[in-house]
């Protein structure tokens, strides 16, 4: 499964990625996840992006 990187890489106060939505934990263990356990964190990552006015 692809990473969802867009290059906009910048952790805000609550350690969350302004351009892909990824913890900074998520983002380092991408690699070794599971396509299960991607899955569930880029749905985290469209929570993450509507609780932040990103989407609606």
């Amino acid at each position: 499964m692809k990473s969802p990187c867009i290059s906009v890489c910048a952790l805000n106060g609550d350690d969350v990625c302004e351009g892909c939505f990824r913890t900074g934990m998520e983002i380092s263990r991408w690699g070794t996840m599971s396509n299960d356990e991607r899955r569930a964190v880029l749905h985290r990552c469209t929570e993450r992006a509507r609780e932040m006015g990103r989407i609606w």
